[in-house]
């Protein structure tokens, strides 16, 4: 509100008094709140003379009545309604500046909604008046917002494993609110709860400090499943996620002046414990022979560490190392044998468990298409508390690549040296069907015991037609 004050006296005194122009503006309304939270509405001056700092009045202007609340210069100011609570500074002035204030409410009850003047007086010169300006605070809204977790207390977890949670959150007000909602993580180091990601109330996602590399690698997502429900999800648990996870919903209501101001919350009082098994406990180590002779027992013992509860182990094979592994068979931590891969059907293959931690697989009459890598996946178990057994860690090891070996008895090598290269025959006295398949050589070249050269000759596919003596020549 603007007020010039001039009175007809002489001209420089008319010049001087008509030079104050005092203008009070409190936060336009009207503001809606929720009941039981904290509000603030501000007020300032503009345009006045004298000292620098202002002292403000709040009064609430009921029908009929008008009610003191609270006054920078006279504490005895408050109506008695208010009296209490402004002794208990449950309603107090924040001073931004000489000029500008806050009020503010810590706990909004319904009689408070009405008509808000805020007025200043005005000190400066001979002129003592009062300037005022007024705001409407709307019928004090109930607070309807709602926030729960419904989802197992706690669980065990390793390293890598996925975790998805969800959060409900409803609100039932009249007015138009956003929800903005945010899942916490409180660490057992933590000395506060750290913010993981959020939901705004523009809808744009934010991933909270210390996990924006997370979010941006696509390891920590969330996404509103529907009208109520918020999902949080993380397909690569750490170590560091160790702790209690919760949700947060915040309701957000644009005032008049087109900002936005929170006017609820609430936070889940059920949570998510996680329990990590150290990861770090559990070591696996294979061992086999270098080589494996055609038509022996193949062999493959996987050495396990550093465990507690039950293990289960995968066995998995690959020819080479531009093919993928393919499954060979299972023992389930019950020792029970399963998922026979498709190639071993008919095959005899079996694999053990010692209580010590060593498993081994074991192919019976093994043939060349047996060579290549093998890989042991092992996994550890641990009991629920619903006495349901879930898998908690899980670590592999492979071969390497592994040297396939004939019976050499069936072989014979001739050396002939001449002037300008060196023939190697590789023969076989007998041939049979076990001497097929595919034959390569392999030269190295040596100087003063170091290596100079390693080639390696294009391979020879062998067919055995009937028995008899053959012969392969490799020149280099």
């Amino acid at each position: 509100m603007v007020d010039f004050w001039c009175q007809k006296w002489n001209l420089p005194l008319l010049l001087y008094l008509c030079s104050g122009q005092i203008q009070v503006q409190i936060q336009l309304g009207p503001l809606y709140r929720v009941k039981g939270y904290p509000i603030s509405i501000s007020c300032n001056v503009t345009g006045f003379t004298g000292p620098p700092t202002r002292d403000f009045q709040f009064i609430l202007k009921k029908p009929n009545m008008e009610l003191n609340i609270i006054s920078t210069s006279d504490p005895e100011f408050a109506y008695g309604v208010f009296s209490g609570r402004t002794r208990n500074k449950e309603i107090y002035i924040q001073r931004l500046s000489g000029s500008s204030v806050l009020l503010w409410i810590k706990n909004l009850q319904e009689n408070d909604a009405g008509d808000l003047l805020c007025v200043t007086l005005h000190t400066g010169g001979a002129y003592y008046g009062d300037y005022d300006d007024e705001t409407v605070l709307s019928t004090v809204i109930a607070d309807t917002l709602e926030a729960s977790y419904s989802g197992s207390p706690s669980q065990s977890l390793s390293e890598g494993d996925p975790l998805q949670l969800e959060c409900q959150v409803s609100s039932q007000t009249f007015q138009h609110t956003h929800l903005m909602v945010t899942w916490f993580l409180h660490g057992e180091e933590d000395e506060n709860p750290r913010p993981i990601i959020t939901l705004d109330k523009d809808l744009t996602v934010r991933p909270g400090a210390g996990f924006e590399d997370r979010y941006h690698a696509g390891l920590i997502g969330m996404d509103k499943v529907e009208d109520t429900t918020y999902r949080l999800k993380m397909p690569q648990v750490q170590q560091s996620d160790q702790g209690k996870f919760f949700c947060k919903a915040t309701e957000w209501i644009q005032d008049p002046d087109r900002s936005w101001t929170q006017i609820a919350h609430k936070t889940t009082t059920a949570y998510l414990e996680t329990l990590f098994i150290n990861c770090n406990d559990l070591a696996v180590v294979m061992a086999m022979k270098d080589a494996v002779t055609e038509g022996d027992a193949l062999r493959v013992v996987c050495s396990v560490s550093g465990f507690k509860g039950p293990l289960s182990v995968s066995w998995q094979h690959k020819k080479d190392s531009g093919a993928s592994f393919s499954d060979v068979i299972s023992l389930t931590h019950e020792g029970v044998m399963k998922d026979v891969g498709s190639r071993y059907q008919s095959r005899n293959v079996q694999t053990f468990h010692s209580p010590a931690g060593n498993f081994t697989l074991e192919l019976g009459a093994s043939a060349t298409s047996d060579s290549g890598e093998y890989k042991c996946i092992v996994s550890e178990w641990t009991v629920q508390s619903n006495g349901e057994m879930k898998k908690a860690n899980t670590h592999s090891h492979h071969t390497g690549e592994m040297a396939w070996r004939a019976d050499q008895r069936n072989y014979q090598l001739s050396i002939q040296a001449q002037p300008t290269d060196t023939h190697f025959t590789l023969m076989v006295p007998r041939a049979s069907k076990q001497q097929e398949g595919q034959y390569q050589c392999q030269v190295d070249a040596y100087q003063k015991d170091e290596q100079k050269a390693n080639i390696i000759s294009n391979l020879l596919a062998v067919i055995v037609q009937k028995t008899g003596k053959y012969s392969y020549l490799f020149k280099k």
